[in-house]
């Protein structure tokens, strides 16, 4: 069982609902990209580019043979946790490091203190809490109920991370065949999370690789030897346990203390907080219960009769526990001199590629996205009306367009990269025609690469024959969108016109 360890940064905003804090008329993003949306990109791409051979691996990529487990940021060259619960501190404003309490350790902190603001993620050295916090912004959209005669107008504010940020994640395969198909889909820029029609969830792939056989994610935190009677274990993603008799509980005590080899296992003292998890089945096509989750940053202090070797702690650590294991839910880890942390400081996010367009950088980053999404809407607009043109494949056959449309998709993801295998198709099926002397008119595929091509090589304002801009709320559109999105538009234009013309040939 190997690890692949990527990191990636969003070029662009990056929006993942959190439907567990998400209000009607409010979207609230995660602040880290789950295990569930690596794992449906890389489905995507593998159905694409394995063709056939994917239903050889389809079970294994969403079962518990492989595990997608969350990615959480990345600064400075250092993976940080998700920041532990369980601290407290008082009310007075310090620059620099303050002191802060572990209730976690003995149940106790002073009167009046509060509940130690740590951020979303965090590093330990020297007995200090290093905190981050991640950035968000917000749009503004009015949804027009045109059904409706009153006129009614709703509001919707919808949250996403700022671009600029770093986040690292781990894949566990044991395929090396599959791990290797995984590496190579995950590659360069991949789209995630979000309104990516809009513009939101571009992320670049900074690195990917496999890590050695004994490797295990974070283990610069855990404990480095047996732990006598005591010891602490955090939570890194959100967990829940199913008991002997199946039903849901937070710990399952009984099968930690079998795994652990003690005896009498019991929580002393902990700091936790609860999170309602939801899903969507696609394949069922409907919602999946939900399940109240202990969530990541959880923090236990376990006693227990005898001592937890190390082998049985690293483990656990390993396997993870609980329910939903291959989605990133249920990773642990037992900390190491957790009791020893005494201060706190807070970190400041580097977003390198931000820069400020103007005195009041955030009010133009705000109008520079307001205006990228009106200029897409407008685009799509005029997609939709040029649509009923339709490809005419009257006069070819189902495995030409079949063929070309299979390439389309497998490449939208690296539209510039895709425009060059399209055009490479094109120039082989030609000289093949030419070389086998196909005279029949149904066999030739000139009529479709002529309509496909000049959508590829020239602008696709011109191809949609919309009005053409060249600022927007004084922004010149060259800013808005990047000619590798426009090009990928272009693709998408073409497939929904072969998906159109394929519907329209069914009676």
């Amino acid at each position: 069982m190997k690890y692949i360890r990527y990191i990636v940064k969003n070029d662009e905003p990056l929006r993942i609902a959190d439907d567990s804090t998400s209000q009607n008329g409010q979207t609230v993003t995660l602040r880290y990209i789950p295990g569930t949306t690596i794992r449906g990109y890389i489905v995507n791409q593998l159905l694409y580019t394995l063709g056939e051979q994917f239903d050889k691996y389809k079970r294994d990529l969403i079962s518990g043979q492989i595990v997608y487990m969350n990615a959480y940021l990345y600064e400075n060259n250092r993976e940080l946790l998700p920041s532990p619960k369980g601290f407290y501190e008082d009310k007075t404003v310090v620059t620099g490091k303050k002191e802060i309490q572990n209730v976690v350790i003995n149940g106790e902190f002073d009167d009046g203190n509060k509940r130690a603001g740590l951020g979303k993620f965090c590093y330990f050295k020297d007995q200090c809490i290093y905190y981050y916090n991640v950035e968000t912004g917000s749009d503004m959209k009015i949804l027009i109920n045109k059904r409706k005669q009153d006129d009614k107008q709703n509001v919707f504010r919808n949250e996403y991370i700022t671009s600029g940020h770093t986040f690292v994640g781990y894949i566990r395969v044991d395929d090396e065949e599959l791990a290797k198909a995984i590496l190579e889909v995950f590659q360069k820029n991949i789209f995630l999370g979000n309104a990516r029609s809009q513009g939101l969830g571009k992320c670049r792939v900074l690195d990917i690789k496999e890590m050695p056989e004994d490797f295990i994610p974070y283990q610069e935190y855990a404990v480095t030897e047996d732990a006598e009677n005591t010891c602490y274990m955090m939570l890194l993603s959100n967990t829940a346990m199913r008991d002997n008799r199946g039903e849901y509980v937070g710990l399952d005590l009984k099968y930690l203390e079998e795994k652990l080899g003690v005896s009498n296992l019991r929580i002393e003292y902990c700091s936790t907080s609860t999170v309602n998890v939801k899903g969507y089945n696609h394949a069922w096509g409907s919602k999946i219960p939900s399940i109240i989750m202990y969530e990541q940053g959880s923090v236990f202090k376990l006693k227990f009769d005898g001592s937890a070797s190390l082998e049985n702690m690293l483990k656990i650590m390993q396997s993870g526990i609980g329910v939903r294991k291959s989605e990133g839910f249920g990773r642990v880890l037992f900390l190491k001199d957790y009791e020893n942390i005494r201060f706190k400081m807070e970190e400041k996010h580097r977003a390198e590629d931000f820069t400020q367009e103007s005195p009041n950088g955030s009010d133009m980053q705000d109008l520079k996205i307001l205006a990228s999404n009106y200029y897409r809407k407008e685009i799509i607009k005029a997609m939709q009306e040029n649509i009923i043109s339709g490809v005419n494949n009257g006069n070819l056959n189902n495995s030409q367009i079949g063929n070309v449309r299979g390439l389309l998709e497998a490449n939208r993801y690296d539209a510039m990269h895709g425009t060059e295998v399209i055009k490479q198709y094109f120039t082989n099926a030609m000289k093949r025609e030419q070389n086998t002397n196909v005279q029949k008119q149904k066999s030739s595929i000139k009529a479709l690469k002529d309509t496909i091509l000049p959508i590829l090589d020239q602008p696709l304002e011109q191809t949609l024959e919309m009005k053409h801009f060249t600022k927007i709320m004084g922004i010149s559109v060259d800013e808005l969108i990047s000619e590798e999105e426009l090009q990928r538009m272009k693709i998408d234009y073409i497939l929904e016109l072969m998906k159109f013309d394929n519907r329209k040939g069914v009676k």
